[in-house]
């Protein structure tokens, strides 16, 4: 038994699965843009041998068929899987949060991308091409993909903290090259901790201090739960130090230059614990800032004092070089100027 087919839309496609009784026919055909709907007549006809040659006999009354071309369903992030409000990253761990995207077209293939006009992912960080596979058990859609960014922040990144957003797009399978599918967006907040390291395998305090150009002594006394300052535990989860004090601004008057020069601290080293830190506004009121007070070169009141400086280059109250100034009343130690 063989088929024959009335006039088919350009790219419909038939193939014979089994010619003897019952016989099968397979009819695929991706519609592409503008496609309408189509209606295809076949018939069946069964085949006698002759001699060496196969004759019609007997063709069956047309059976019609209506192709119903519907417009092509645009992706989605699936819900509960992307929905991610805000993914949090701590300095030195390799953190990640997953993108998932699906579409109701089983033709349609859909990629992960970041999208237009969004902020550019930071520095090192990775998004993975998509990983086609079935939607997930109890999901909506006919085609799945996955895709995952990665990031470990450098030790500039603490305070980091951007809207970045993703575009999921169809690509249909079958048709002219060209075409740009449909998109949909899905925007994640990316944080990172301010003031807050995570351990490496074999470092201690003195390294830590290190990398932010600090002294093992004022990290340590930052992190009370460090009993030793030469011993600092590591586990595969990521040991977590401070490297600061979390600042909460309770002043609009104060910008990054005054707060550096109040806590005794380099701008430079300042900025590196702050990311994005605006040098010339002043700091928001309950703006949080990591900061590293040096006792030896920071101001000796606070912002709600009334010091009046003579040197308006000096640090510390009186002196530039750290000279100790005794507390009021208290004598002074032996061999101070």
């Amino acid at each position: 038994v063989g088929f024959a087919a009335g006039r088919a839309p350009e790219g419909m496609r038939f193939r014979a699965l089994r010619a003897m009784t019952p016989a099968q026919l397979e009819v695929t055909w991706t519609p592409c843009g503008g496609e309408a709907d189509r209606t295809v007549c076949l018939e069946a006809r069964d085949y006698h041998l002759n001699g060496s040659a196969v004759l019609p006999s007997v063709s069956s009354p047309a059976a019609c068929v209506r192709f119903v071309v519907r417009e092509d369903p645009p992706p989605f992030f699936v819900a509960g899987l992307s929905q991610t409000a805000t993914a949090v990253f701590t300095i030195g761990r390799m953190g990640r949060f997953a993108l998932h995207a699906a579409d109701d077209n089983c033709a349609d293939e859909v990629g992960i991308a970041v999208a237009a006009g969004s902020e550019p992912l930071p520095v090192d960080a990775v998004l993975s091409g998509g990983v086609r596979h079935p939607p997930a058990v109890g999901r909506e859609g006919c085609v799945a993909t996955t895709s995952e960014v990665t990031w470990a922040p450098s030790y500039k990144h603490g305070g980091y903290r951007k809207t970045l957003c993703f575009e999921a797009r169809d690509r249909p399978d079958g048709c002219a090259a060209g075409g740009t599918g449909h998109a949909v967006q899905h925007c994640v907040e990316v944080a990172v901790r301010r003031c807050v390291y995570a351990v490496q395998s074999q470092q201690q305090l003195q390294h830590v201090a290190g990398i932010y150009g600090l002294d093992w002594m004022r990290v340590w006394s930052v992190n009370p739960q460090v009993l030793h300052p030469d011993y600092l535990p590591y586990s595969e989860e990521g040991r977590e130090v401070m490297v600061g004090h979390l600042m909460s601004m309770d002043s609009r008057r104060e910008t990054a230059g005054s707060l550096a020069q109040r806590m005794g601290m380099g701008l430079d080293q300042l900025l590196d614990l702050n990311f994005g830190l605006d040098m010339e506004a002043p700091l928001a009121l309950g703006q949080e800032v990591c900061v590293v007070p040096n006792s030896c070169r920071g101001m000796a009141k606070t912002i709600q004092g009334t010091i009046e400086y003579q040197d308006p280059g000096s640090v510390a109250e009186g002196v530039a070089d750290g000279t100790f100034l005794p507390a009021p009343g208290a004598p002074e130690m032996p061999g101070a100027k």
